[in-house]
């Protein structure tokens, strides 16, 4: 059996046994995409449409310097918490760590 199957099998098989686990009762369960190297609106807009707005996605600049993201549309991922393939439930965290289009990640 495949990865992407098993893993399916597994979560029902659980929820069965034990319906409080984390991921049951009928709670999404989404892949979290690779990001890295988009501006950091598409990034956003790419994990709120999957998940229907239900992770929250943060960023913060990764020069260390502070910067605030006003408009996010300047700013690239260069890094992102969790991977990408890594599953996200309704209770994950989403950061990407940005810089201005011009700099090196």
């Amino acid at each position: 059996m495949t990865r992407s199957r098993l893993l399916p099998a597994l979560l029902t098989a659980l929820c069965v046994t034990v319906p409080s686990a984390a991921g049951c009762a009928g709670s999404p369960t989404w892949e979290m995409p690779d990001v890295v190297g988009v501006d950091l609106q598409s990034a956003q807009d790419t994990v709120q449409v999957l998940t229907n707005f239900g992770v929250p996605v943060t960023s913060h600049d990764r020069t260390g310097a502070g910067r605030m993201q006003v408009v996010d549309a300047e700013w690239r991922v260069c890094e992102q918490i969790p991977a990408a393939g890594t599953d996200l439930t309704e209770d994950s965290m989403i950061d990407l760590g940005v810089v201005l289009k011009d700099e090196a990640c």
